[in-house]
């Protein structure tokens, strides 16, 4: 590939918000900036070009985007970036808006727009650039990927979403469902092990829903995935629909090693009236047969949900319902949402809009009583011997010399959501991606603490 003389001189740093889908997305662009002959910054925020991906799903998401981007265009206005260019959903739905709101930005890049191209645009011509710039997203989420490295790694098996949740924007700006082929998937997944990723999380809008538009499945991907990667290898689900959980998909996380015992089932709400009003399927009973026969069939298994709450028309009962469901259920981890009013949704229309602040209390009561569930989690877990992947390592100060404190995750927690584990390493062995056996002695909030028993460097 040619490049101009100077790309390499010519810094680039990316700042990923939001969801673990955006993370691919700039993984995308990270590559394409190494194949491009670029620089990526070691210090993102006094890189000559400064890349936003942002994410537009609710309101508080918005708000951080914002935040970034006015911090950006001060920092170019100080000469510390060159250009700032914004990309991401944020983007993607408000392409007009952002551009005519912070003139200072130099580019607003829709969704899977060829960022790179943007920044060869501007590096051949010196000039500000107006125009807007699109590729077909199907051919991004097929395009290679530069991951960050480290113990786990994202595994995006599709993109878009054929739902259409009454309170959620997604489609309009990620389209419809697609899903990747196998093998690229895959291929994908060698890759990452192959550089020392010892733990894929598998992440699309819809996990369950792969391959309805390719005539296949989520099972069958998996037992590809697991015939072509390493025993030591685990494979997390996340953003299961409750309707698409089947019973040969619990056999196989029953049965197989590799697939840890952990289902993330964002189920949003219990009653059935609210439910429908969502455009989600279910109620309270179907959802508590499906969480009983999990218990039943995959005996240790970690669940974690989502809900809302506050969503258009939800009385007090109905909430009450709710919350009584949430603590008898009692999930391993569960966030709340206060519903927000996203414009171009059809719940944004509906009548009896909740009040902000009884919203806002709702949440604030869940979230509440979800953490006395998890403090009683914890506590049962001391004593127990855990397997950990260790996924940092760091070096504690104190007076008896320098420490080296490793922090990792059990099966039973996904990256960046859940709780860690952390222990000494007085020897100083463990490597980030070593599997750690640690006996649990205490937890301190949501951390808790242990003492390594043994590793294995497989």
């Amino acid at each position: 590939m040619q490049h101009t003389a100077n790309t390499a001189d010519i810094t680039v740093g990316i700042l990923t918000l939001g969801c673990p889908k955006n993370q691919c997305d700039s993984d995308i662009i990270r590559a394409k900036l190494i194949s491009g002959g670029y620089t990526l910054a070691d210090d993102i925020y006094a890189s000559d070009y400064f890349i936003l991906n942002t994410c537009g799903f609710i309101q508080p998401a918005k708000e951080e985007a914002i935040d970034e981007i006015l911090a950006a265009v001060a920092r170019r206005a100080e000469g510390r970036h060159k250009r700032v260019i914004v990309t991401g959903c944020l983007a993607a739905r408000y392409k007009d808006e952002l551009a005519a709101q912070f003139p200072e930005v130099d580019a607003v890049v829709g969704l899977s727009a060829d960022v790179v191209g943007v920044i060869n645009t501007f590096d051949k011509s010196h000039a500000e650039l107006s125009a807007l710039t699109y590729i077909d997203s199907k051919l991004e989420i097929e395009a290679p990927r530069a991951a960050a490295g480290g113990a786990f790694a994202y595994l995006r098996i599709a993109d878009g979403c054929d739902n259409r949740c009454t309170y959620c924007a997604i489609p309009t700006f990620r389209g419809g469902y697609r899903s990747r082929e196998i093998d690229s998937i895959v291929a994908e997944a060698r890759g990452l092990a192959g550089d020392g990723v010892r733990e894929l999380v598998l992440v699309a809008q819809d996990v369950t829903a792969y391959g309805h538009d390719i005539h296949t499945d989520i099972c069958s991907l998996l037992r590809e995935l697991v015939n072509n990667l390493p025993p030591t290898i685990w494979l997390r689900l996340m953003y299961c629909y409750p309707e698409r959980i089947t019973d040969d998909l619990i056999a196989l996380i029953r049965d197989t090693k590799q697939i840890v015992s952990y289902i993330d089932l964002p189920i949003q709400h219990v009653c059935g009236e609210v439910l429908r009003r969502m455009n989600r399927t279910g109620d309270e009973a179907s959802l508590t047969a499906l969480i009983t026969k999990l218990r039943r069939e995959i005996p240790d298994i970690a669940l974690r949900t989502t809900f809302i709450a506050g969503f258009p028309g939800e009385t007090h009962e109905q909430w009450q319902t709710l919350a009584e469901f949430a603590y008898k259920t009692r999930f391993t981890h569960a966030g709340t949402f206060a519903y927000s009013r996203e414009e171009g949704t059809a719940a944004a229309d509906f009548p009896k809009q909740v009040d902000e602040r009884e919203k806002r209390r709702r949440a604030d009561v869940l979230d509440e009583q979800q953490a006395m569930v998890k403090a009683e989690y914890l506590a049962l877990l001391c004593g127990k011997t855990v397997d950990v992947l260790v996924e940092r390592i760091s070096v504690d100060d104190d007076d008896d010399g320098d420490a080296r404190v490793c922090a990792g995750r059990g099966y039973m927690s996904a990256p960046e959501v859940d709780f860690y584990i952390v222990f000494e390493d007085a020897r100083g062995s463990c490597r980030v991606g070593d599997f750690v056996s640690v006996l649990i002695t205490k937890h301190d909030g949501e951390t808790l603490f242990g003492d390594v028993r043994e590793r294995d460097n497989a």
